[in-house]
Protein backbone atom coordinates (compact mmCIF):
# COMPACT_ATOMS: atom_id res chain seq x y z
CA UNK A 1 0.00 0.00 0.00
CA UNK A 2 1.04 3.30 -0.93
CA UNK A 3 1.04 5.83 2.37
CA UNK A 4 1.88 9.22 1.43
CA UNK A 5 5.85 9.31 0.00
CA UNK A 6 6.46 5.41 1.51
CA UNK A 7 5.39 2.28 0.89
CA UNK A 8 4.86 -0.08 3.88
CA UNK A 9 5.49 -4.23 3.49
CA UNK A 10 4.54 -6.65 6.03
CA UNK A 11 6.44 -9.67 6.45
CA UNK A 12 5.27 -13.17 6.77
CA UNK A 13 6.43 -12.96 10.76
CA UNK A 14 4.99 -9.99 11.83
CA UNK A 15 1.63 -11.38 10.34
CA UNK A 16 1.69 -13.73 12.75
CA UNK A 17 2.67 -11.20 15.31
CA UNK A 18 -0.47 -9.15 14.52
CA UNK A 19 -2.83 -12.02 14.69
CA UNK A 20 -1.69 -13.29 18.06
CA UNK A 21 -2.11 -9.99 19.60
CA UNK A 22 -5.48 -9.67 18.59
CA UNK A 23 -7.28 -5.57 18.98
CA UNK A 24 -3.70 -4.29 19.17
CA UNK A 25 -3.28 -5.01 15.58
CA UNK A 26 -5.40 -2.28 13.95
CA UNK A 27 -3.82 0.61 16.32
CA UNK A 28 0.17 -0.66 15.82
CA UNK A 29 -1.00 -0.93 11.79
CA UNK A 30 -2.24 3.09 11.98
CA UNK A 31 0.58 3.91 13.61
CA UNK A 32 2.96 2.98 10.75
CA UNK A 33 0.62 4.02 8.08
CA UNK A 34 1.11 7.68 10.34
CA UNK A 35 4.90 7.46 10.62
CA UNK A 36 4.76 6.17 6.60
CA UNK A 37 2.98 9.26 5.49
CA UNK A 38 4.88 11.49 7.43
CA UNK A 39 7.75 10.70 9.26
CA UNK A 40 7.48 13.59 12.25
CA UNK A 41 4.25 11.52 12.88
CA UNK A 42 4.98 9.48 16.26
CA UNK A 43 8.71 11.19 16.05
CA UNK A 44 9.21 10.73 20.20
CA UNK A 45 8.16 7.24 20.00
CA UNK A 46 11.41 6.16 17.09
CA UNK A 47 14.03 4.43 18.61
CA UNK A 48 17.27 3.36 16.76
CA UNK A 49 17.56 -0.74 17.60
CA UNK A 50 20.47 -1.39 19.58
CA UNK A 51 22.46 -3.72 18.12
CA UNK A 52 20.76 -3.50 14.27
CA UNK A 53 21.82 -2.00 11.24
CA UNK A 54 21.54 1.92 10.47
CA UNK A 55 18.44 2.05 9.01
CA UNK A 56 16.67 -0.66 11.43
CA UNK A 57 14.04 1.27 13.94
CA UNK A 58 12.00 0.44 16.35
CA UNK A 59 8.47 1.93 16.74
CA UNK A 60 6.77 2.21 20.23
CA UNK A 61 2.96 1.58 20.32
CA UNK A 62 1.72 1.12 23.93
CA UNK A 63 3.07 -1.49 24.97
CA UNK A 64 4.41 -2.85 22.12
CA UNK A 65 6.86 -2.21 19.44
CA UNK A 66 7.14 -2.40 15.88
CA UNK A 67 10.51 -3.29 14.41
CA UNK A 68 10.82 -2.16 10.56
CA UNK A 69 13.35 -0.95 8.38
CA UNK A 70 13.01 2.66 6.98
CA UNK A 71 14.66 3.52 3.36
CA UNK A 72 13.87 7.16 1.33
CA UNK A 73 11.04 5.14 -0.57
CA UNK A 74 9.78 1.91 1.68
CA UNK A 75 9.02 0.86 5.37
CA UNK A 76 9.00 -3.08 6.48
CA UNK A 77 8.06 -4.03 9.41
CA UNK A 78 9.49 -7.53 10.24
CA UNK A 79 8.29 -8.38 13.70
CA UNK A 80 5.49 -6.55 16.29
CA UNK A 81 5.88 -7.29 20.19
CA UNK A 82 5.64 -6.26 23.67
CA UNK A 83 8.64 -3.47 24.19
CA UNK A 84 10.86 -3.21 26.94
CA UNK A 85 11.62 -0.28 28.57
CA UNK A 86 15.61 0.47 27.68
CA UNK A 87 16.41 2.89 24.77
CA UNK A 88 19.17 4.29 25.58
CA UNK A 89 23.06 3.31 25.79
CA UNK A 90 23.72 -0.53 26.36
CA UNK A 91 24.47 -1.73 29.85
CA UNK A 92 26.48 -4.40 30.27
CA UNK A 93 28.47 -6.06 33.07
CA UNK A 94 31.25 -8.31 33.03
CA UNK A 95 31.88 -10.76 35.08
CA UNK A 96 33.98 -13.84 36.04
CA UNK A 97 32.63 -17.41 35.65
CA UNK A 98 34.25 -20.00 38.47
CA UNK A 99 36.48 -21.20 35.25
CA UNK A 100 37.55 -18.20 34.52
CA UNK A 101 35.42 -17.56 31.38
CA UNK A 102 35.18 -13.77 31.07
CA UNK A 103 31.21 -13.19 30.56
CA UNK A 104 28.87 -10.13 29.66
CA UNK A 105 25.42 -9.61 31.38
CA UNK A 106 23.11 -7.25 30.64
CA UNK A 107 19.00 -6.39 31.07
CA UNK A 108 16.49 -9.12 29.63
CA UNK A 109 15.06 -5.82 27.60
CA UNK A 110 18.78 -5.55 26.24
CA UNK A 111 19.21 -9.29 25.38
CA UNK A 112 15.86 -8.97 23.36
CA UNK A 113 17.18 -6.01 21.40
CA UNK A 114 19.97 -8.12 20.43
CA UNK A 115 17.78 -11.20 19.20
CA UNK A 116 15.75 -8.24 17.54
CA UNK A 117 18.72 -7.10 15.53
CA UNK A 118 19.50 -10.19 14.91
CA UNK A 119 15.85 -11.87 13.47
CA UNK A 120 15.44 -8.13 11.70
CA UNK A 121 18.76 -8.82 9.91
CA UNK A 122 17.91 -12.61 8.54
CA UNK A 123 14.45 -11.67 7.35
CA UNK A 124 15.82 -8.30 5.80
CA UNK A 125 18.59 -10.39 3.97
CA UNK A 126 15.67 -12.67 2.95
CA UNK A 127 13.11 -9.77 1.79
CA UNK A 128 16.36 -8.06 -0.52
CA UNK A 129 17.14 -11.40 -1.82
CA UNK A 130 13.58 -11.86 -2.79
CA UNK A 131 13.21 -15.33 -0.75
CA UNK A 132 10.40 -13.76 1.17
CA UNK A 133 7.66 -12.10 0.31
CA UNK A 134 6.01 -8.71 2.17
CA UNK A 135 2.03 -7.99 2.34
CA UNK A 136 0.89 -4.44 2.07
CA UNK A 137 -1.10 -2.72 4.66
CA UNK A 138 -4.62 -3.86 2.87
CA UNK A 139 -3.08 -7.58 2.29
CA UNK A 140 -2.79 -7.30 6.39
CA UNK A 141 -6.33 -6.44 6.85
CA UNK A 142 -7.12 -9.37 4.83
CA UNK A 143 -5.08 -11.53 6.49
CA UNK A 144 -6.36 -10.65 10.01
CA UNK A 145 -10.03 -10.85 8.38
CA UNK A 146 -9.56 -14.54 7.46
CA UNK A 147 -11.45 -17.66 9.36
CA UNK A 148 -7.25 -18.46 9.26
CA UNK A 149 -4.22 -18.19 7.93
CA UNK A 150 -4.69 -21.25 5.97
CA UNK A 151 -7.45 -19.77 4.04
CA UNK A 152 -5.96 -16.44 3.23
CA UNK A 153 -2.69 -18.12 1.87
CA UNK A 154 -5.33 -20.15 -0.05
CA UNK A 155 -7.04 -17.06 -1.43
CA UNK A 156 -3.38 -15.14 -2.14
CA UNK A 157 -2.33 -18.61 -4.15
CA UNK A 158 -5.83 -18.42 -6.42
CA UNK A 159 -6.68 -22.16 -5.18
CA UNK A 160 -9.89 -23.04 -4.73
CA UNK A 161 -10.36 -25.56 -1.76
CA UNK A 162 -10.82 -28.46 -3.83
CA UNK A 163 -8.00 -27.82 -5.91
CA UNK A 164 -5.75 -27.29 -2.64
CA UNK A 165 -7.43 -30.26 -1.35
CA UNK A 166 -6.71 -32.49 -4.39
CA UNK A 167 -2.31 -30.69 -4.29
CA UNK A 168 -2.07 -32.36 -0.73
CA UNK A 169 -3.65 -35.62 -0.71
CA UNK A 170 -7.19 -34.22 1.60
CA UNK A 171 -10.64 -34.53 1.06
CA UNK A 172 -12.66 -31.08 0.32
CA UNK A 173 -14.88 -30.71 2.74
CA UNK A 174 -12.05 -32.01 5.58
CA UNK A 175 -9.96 -28.78 4.28
CA UNK A 176 -12.99 -27.08 4.67
CA UNK A 177 -13.38 -27.89 8.76
CA UNK A 178 -9.66 -27.21 8.90
CA UNK A 179 -9.81 -23.79 7.74
CA UNK A 180 -13.00 -22.95 9.76
CA UNK A 181 -11.50 -24.29 12.94
CA UNK A 182 -14.12 -27.48 13.16
CA UNK A 183 -11.15 -29.29 13.03
CA UNK A 184 -7.15 -29.26 14.20
CA UNK A 185 -5.54 -31.43 11.58
CA UNK A 186 -2.43 -33.25 11.86
CA UNK A 187 0.94 -32.16 11.59
CA UNK A 188 1.62 -34.53 8.79
CA UNK A 189 -1.80 -32.70 6.87
CA UNK A 190 -0.41 -28.87 7.32
CA UNK A 191 3.08 -30.16 6.04
CA UNK A 192 1.60 -31.05 2.80
CA UNK A 193 -0.43 -28.14 2.64
CA UNK A 194 2.32 -26.04 3.42
CA UNK A 195 4.74 -27.31 0.75
CA UNK A 196 1.37 -26.70 -1.61
CA UNK A 197 1.40 -23.01 -0.45
CA UNK A 198 4.84 -22.40 -0.25
CA UNK A 199 4.76 -21.66 3.01
CA UNK A 200 5.64 -23.30 6.47
CA UNK A 201 3.43 -25.23 8.81
CA UNK A 202 4.03 -22.08 11.61
CA UNK A 203 2.57 -19.31 8.58
CA UNK A 204 -0.60 -21.57 8.45
CA UNK A 205 -1.06 -22.34 12.44
CA UNK A 206 0.91 -20.96 15.08
CA UNK A 207 3.08 -22.30 16.86
CA UNK A 208 2.12 -25.30 16.07
CA UNK A 209 5.77 -26.82 16.37
CA UNK A 210 5.51 -26.68 20.36
CA UNK A 211 1.40 -28.47 19.55
CA UNK A 212 1.58 -32.45 19.66
CA UNK A 213 2.24 -33.83 16.04
CA UNK A 214 -0.97 -36.12 16.93
CA UNK A 215 -3.45 -33.43 17.34
CA UNK A 216 -6.88 -34.51 16.63
CA UNK A 217 -7.50 -35.35 13.06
Amino acid sequence: MSVGMKTVGYTKAALRDLRRFGNMADRIREAVAEYAAETGAHSNNIKPMKGGSADARRLRVGDFRAVFEETDTEITVTAVGPRGDNYETMTVQFIKAPGGARLAVLPAEEYEDLIDARNHAVAMAAVRAGSMETFTDAEVGEYLAAPSPLAFFRTRRGLTQAALAKAAGISQPYLAQIEGGDRTGTLETFAALARVLGVTIDDLVMNYSRQASGALA
